[in-house]
């Protein structure tokens, strides 16, 4: 607090007389803060800390914001791969009926063709699924690496659904504790 304060002035003086006894004085002079800096200061460090805590929330709500997108991209991912190998099973399936049509003569070549063009589509859209559900896994296990592959893949829409929302909440906890430390987090 010495930098906020004036310093004191400190005086001394020694009378001494002929016929008188010897005098010594000492003064201390100080000007107190009477002219409203040190409640301009006080306020001012109490916007800052408000200031800070405000800033600590909103990057808590960023973090949080961030691991539900994380865990939100893996479910998604999961979800699109499984929707496109059902839909390549399907695919492959009415390409081989068309083949063996083709094949007899009941269809063109060119239908065929088109069929087996479709499923090439397909599988090639099921390869990119499967490439986004590995980067979700692993962007999902950045923000929690506790986590078993059996947590990241599990069967059943209601079951996966309800264990997402699950980790999604131990996410949000470990954050807030991750925040307290000053741990490092990923991204």
């Amino acid at each position: 607090r010495a930098g906020l304060l004036s310093n004191p002035r400190i005086d001394f003086w020694r009378e001494q007389p002929d016929a008188n006894p010897r005098v010594t004085n000492w003064t201390v002079g100080w000007t107190p803060p009477l002219d409203g800096r040190y409640g301009l200061g006080k306020e001012a460090a109490d916007a800052g800390l408000a200031a800070a805590r405000e800033r600590f929330s909103a990057d808590k709500a960023l973090l949080r914001r961030d691991a539900r997108a994380a865990f939100a991209a893996w479910s998604l991912a999961f979800e699109r791969r499984e929707v496109l190998k059902r839909q390549w099973e399907r695919v492959r399936g009415l390409a081989d009926v068309e083949r063996q049509r083709a094949r007899v003569g009941e269809e063109s070549g060119l239908s065929a063709r088109r069929f087996t063009l479709a499923e090439a589509e397909v599988r090639s859209a099921l390869g990119a699924a499967e490439a986004e559900l590995a980067r979700a896994v692993a962007l999902a296990r950045a923000w929690r690496p506790d986590l078993a592959s059996h947590d990241l893949v599990v069967e059943g829409i209601r079951f996966r659904r309800r264990r997402h929302a699950q980790l999604v909440q131990q996410c949000s906890r470990t954050l807030v504790v991750l925040l307290e430390r000053g741990s490092a987090l990923p991204g």
